[in-house]
């Protein structure tokens, strides 16, 4: 039998999969209509790639639109926010931090137009999750 409260888990984490979905379809999105070369330069050879930086910033998006799906009610709307936002920048950079780090190069560009779309993207989507969270939570009784 479902209970309120797991309906509004299976709730949270169903705009959570959502919101990560979102991302994907902007990151995607972005991926086709940023040139490549306003990407990060990433791996041995200095080819700029969007798929090298999109891969890394989606998984840490969704690491963290998941964590907030479920823990997100605990907090009040201002560390909801701060906690979306510092999600996306974090997204958005961690394609050239895994490279600088994994290649040993300072050499990698953090703000590119491609990673300032992914920020955005990510900022959006935040910002969208909070606001569907808040207007789908369940009427109290």
């Amino acid at each position: 039998m479902m209970t309120t409260t797991s309906a509004s888990v299976w709730r949270r984490l169903l705009l959570g999969v959502l919101a990560i979905a979102c991302y994907g379809i902007l990151s995607a999105a972005c991926a086709l209509l940023i040139a490549e070369t306003a990407w990060p330069t990433i791996g041995d050879d200095q080819h700029s790639s969007a798929q090298a930086t999109i891969a890394p910033a989606l998984n840490v998006f969704a690491l963290a639109m998941l964590g907030f799906a479920v823990a997100g009610p605990l907090f009040t709307p201002s560390l909801q926010v701060a906690f979306n936002l510092a999600a996306a920048i974090i997204a958005a950079g961690a394609g050239p931090l895994l490279a600088r780090f994994a290649y040993a190069r300072t050499d990698i560009d953090l703000f590119t137009p491609g990673t300032a779309a992914l920020l955005t993207a990510g900022i959006l989507v935040g910002l969208m999750l909070i606001w569907a969270t808040k207007r789908l939570a369940p009427l109290p009784h």
